[in-house]
């Protein structure tokens, strides 16, 4: 790696998730490099979660204290996580003013904290803060100085976390615009993160747009949305149990790699069973085991709509079954626009919402319809684009079931981009080749 990087996390508002997932990206980053996590948070969660018993180093500077009591090593395979505290829940203005007017203080704390940034080689330096700090507080100044002054060169990535409460998420928009005008450090604003985004399909959506809305206007390399799931809100464990949720992973990829060219991370899954979506789009080339990866997405009772009777031999166990009639697939060729596109799509969804019992409408999960094949079953007119015509269609089926089951579509591309118009129809989009699959967040 070229480069050394400070990341500064920052935040509008507690209890958002900042400390832990900072934390999570220290670990994360520290499988393979030396990092240092700094906090400077005066509530000392993160401290907290690494065993730390000291008062913060503060105040063993002004206290006579061992230094040592704030400072939490891990070594891994091949690298180091180093956990520092430095300032404790209580007295921090205090203790501030003591080394701000106290020359012999302010010397030792230069000293200590020197001795502490440069006994590893440390690649990465996270700082933690307390919710809508400013550049200009002593809390910030005294800690940038010395660090600044012994470890020169290190390029400044600062990261901004709200949770998806309309008004967190506007504050810490605004905040952020303010830090960035106002900081004294160059440096860009590397991402920002929407932790505890809700699994429903239309708000996850919605916080999707709102995330890359801030990285067109604000020149913000990364937008990151954590599930609610992976949010780690209701963690209490050790720092050493403490998991990394999947677009921590792919962030920490990014910086590793020193690629900085933007986009959105949204949640992976790495298995088909944990996906919660309810709209699911299997695509691939032929013969990549499609209908069985469909088949472990299966959540409550399952309903099959089908257009060749050969699915049959590998979907087998309690399926209700939707055959697609001769006369459905023969109509999708002579639809005379789109509003008889749409009409065609109701007419199928309503066969399915058949098999959908009123009991079924009750059950903890709702049932999974999986259809196949796409291909077989979307309209090829000549009314008008192929693709609107399947767009349409399959945006009204989806619509008309929607809160009543989860959907699974298996397309076959057997030319490329068959399936491309299918893509923003769906919560998550899964990949498949002759290795397996990848999973994709649309």
């Amino acid at each position: 790696m070229e480069n050394r990087y400070k990341i500064v996390l920052l935040g509008i508002k507690g209890g958002v998730g900042k400390s832990t997932l900072g934390l999570a990206l220290a670990k994360y980053l520290s499988r393979d490099h030396n990092v240092i996590f700094i906090d400077r948070d005066t509530s000392g969660y993160a401290s907290d979660l690494a065993n730390i018993k000291g008062k913060g180093l503060l105040n063993s500077i002004v206290e006579r204290t061992n230094p040592c009591e704030n400072i939490k090593r891990i070594d891994t395979v091949k690298g180091r996580m180093t956990v520092v505290k430095l300032f404790s829940k209580e007295r921090t203005g205090e203790l501030l003013s003591k080394i701000h007017t106290d020359p012999t203080l302010m010397q030792d704390f230069r000293k200590v904290y020197s001795k502490i940034l440069l006994e590893s080689k440390y690649d990465f330096f996270i700082v933690d803060n307390p919710p809508g700090i400013s550049y200009s507080t002593d809390i910030v100044r005294h800690e940038s100085e010395v660090f600044y002054s012994v470890i020169p060169n290190t390029k400044s990535l600062r990261i901004y976390v709200t949770d998806t409460l309309k008004i967190n998420f506007e504050n810490t928009l605004n905040y952020l615009v303010n830090s960035e005008m106002t900081s004294g450090v160059p440096g860009i604003p590397l991402a920002f993160i929407a932790n505890k985004v809700p699994k429903e399909s239309d708000k996850f959506l919605y916080i999707r747009d709102k995330v890359q809305d801030v990285i067109n206007r604000f020149n913000v390399r990364y937008g990151v949305l954590v599930n609610k799931e992976l949010s780690l809100e209701d963690f209490s464990g050790s720092l050493l149990e403490l998991p990394v949720p999947s677009p921590i992973k792919v962030l920490g990829d990014k910086v590793k790699n020193e690629q900085l060219d933007g986009g959105v991370i949204l949640p992976t899954y790495d298995s088909l069973e944990k996906i919660e979506s309810n709209t699911i789009l299997i695509s691939g080339k032929p013969n990549t085991r499609k209908v069985e990866m469909a088949l472990r997405l299966i959540k409550g009772k399952a309903i099959l709509l089908y257009t060749n009777d050969k699915i049959l031999n590998v979907a087998k166990g309690e399926f209700k079954k939707v055959a697609v009639t001769e006369k459905f697939r023969e109509k999708r060729f002579t639809l005379k626009d789109i509003k008889d596109v749409m009409k065609l799509a109701k007419s199928l969804s309503a066969e399915v919402l058949k098999r959908i019992e009123k009991k079924d409408k009750n059950e903890e999960e709702q049932p999974t319809v999986i259809v196949y094949r796409v291909n077989d079953i979307s309209p090829a007119s000549n009314c008008c684009e192929i693709s609107s015509q399947k767009y349409e269609f399959w945006n009204t089926f989806l619509g008309s079931l929607r809160d009543m089951a989860r959907v699974a579509l298996i397309c076959d591309e057997v030319q490329e981009g068959e399936c491309t118009a299918l893509v923003p129809l769906v919560d998550i989009s899964v990949k498949t080749d002759q290795d397996g699959y990848q999973v994709i967040s649309s």
